[in-house]
């Protein structure tokens, strides 16, 4: 038996044939390396396509994680917007002396309670409710000179009192203070006890006042936007920290402004 395979090579005319002898193990050698080589490529390949399926999976999935993340963060900015929207109601119509009608679901009806047509969230604009009087259809009211808006965000350290006639919210130097209500700035300028103050006076009676601030924006005399800055915080005066002093006044007697802050 041949153990050995003579190959024959013609390079044509222009030279001599060549012959080579290859054993039957070096062929079995070869094609043995070349199979294992081809088998190594196709696990390869099988694999990163298995890789790059579970990859784009997980990208997939990261995307619906992602989405279902914002809407659930809509989902709770949704409920804490009802929640104050509901909480605004209820304090609007307590300064309006307006009692809440029993709801048409309530009555076996099946129309829906409409929503009020505008409210608003602190350091907001205007609001914009239904009044119901049970003697009279519901009135659009205009609220801007209420001063339901938190001047400033911060932490209250100080509530209203026999002795304090206003409130304290302590907030870092340079945190703006906005309008709580549109109105006449009446006052703008120093005081020897709450340094550089500010006093805006609203058509409906109130009378907000503004105490420590490092820096005035308006001028007396200047009428001001509810929701404008007009000020920042700072610790003029007699005050010990940066904290802004704020008053309510309601015609002519101070008040405590956490009856028409919206919580």
């Amino acid at each position: 038996i041949k153990k050995q395979v003579t190959l024959l090579i013609n390079p044509g005319d222009s030279g001599r044939s060549i012959r080579k002898k290859v054993s039957y193990s070096t062929i079995y050698t070869v094609i043995a390396i070349a199979t294992l080589v081809f088998a190594t490529f196709a696990f390869m390949a099988i694999n990163y396509s298995r890789i790059y399926y579970k990859a784009l999976r997980a990208e997939i999935l990261e995307r619906r994680n992602l989405k279902l993340e914002e809407q659930w963060r809509k989902i709770t900015r949704i409920e804490k917007d009802l929640a104050l929207l509901k909480r605004t109601d209820k304090k609007i119509r307590n300064m309006l002396g307006v009692e809440r009608s029993p709801s048409p679901l309530e009555l076996g009806s099946p129309e829906i309670t409409p929503l009020p047509e505008q409210l608003e969230t602190p350091f907001g604009g205007a609001i914009l409710v239904k009044a119901q009087d049970e003697s009279s259809e519901s009135t659009a009211i205009l609220l801007e000179e209420i001063p339901t808006l938190w001047p400033a965000r911060g932490w209250l350290t100080r509530p209203f009192s026999s002795d304090h006639s206003g409130v304290d919210i302590a907030a870092p130097t340079g945190t703006p203070i906005v309008a709580t209500t549109s109105g006449i700035v009446t006052r703008s300028g120093w005081d020897d006890i709450y340094g550089q103050i500010i006093e805006i006076q609203s058509d409906r009676g109130f009378v907000t006042v503004y105490g420590h601030n490092s820096r005035l924006l308006v001028k007396e005399g200047e009428r001001v936007k509810r929701g404008a800055v007009i000020a920042f915080v700072g610790s003029t005066g007699l005050s010990s920290a940066p904290h802004l002093h704020y008053e309510t006044h309601l015609n002519g007697k101070p008040v405590d402004p956490m009856r028409y802050l919206v919580h």
